[in-house]
């Protein structure tokens, strides 16, 4: 598989990048780095479930959980958001904990887990 690909002037794969990101705009202070080959693990068997049987470790019942993705997915810097094990996990550009703080207080247990695409440089 090509480390990286280019159509009509655009060119994506997949990269470590490093920048600054300031009011919404991120911008590079090193050059791109592709990343190396990923070392895919092996996928755990599936088992068939009912909706009875899906873990609810936040409290929420999966209707609840979709309601609450169809909601948080409409923040700003929102990407996608889905149910997952019984919570709802939802990517985001951004944030440096207060998204997270936020949607805490607004649906307690912990419904939401924010993951964050930007995250902070720490060199090796």
């Amino acid at each position: 598989m090509p480390q990286k690909q280019t159509a009509r002037g655009s060119t994506w794969g997949e990269y470590t990048v490093v920048g600054t990101y300031s009011e919404g705009v991120f911008t590079l202070t090193r050059p791109p780095v592709p990343l190396g080959p990923q070392v895919l693990e092996e996928e755990e068997e599936e088992v068939p479930w009912t909706a009875s049987s899906v873990p609810k470790p936040s409290g929420y019942d999966i209707a609840e959980l979709h309601r609450i993705a169809r909601t948080v997915v409409e923040l700003p810097g929102a990407l996608l958001a889905g149910p997952e094990d019984g919570y709802v996990e939802l990517l985001v550009v951004y944030d440096d904990g207060t998204l997270q703080r936020e949607l805490d207080e607004r649906y307690p247990g912990g419904a939401v887990r924010v993951f964050s695409v930007l995250q902070p440089y720490q060199p090796t």
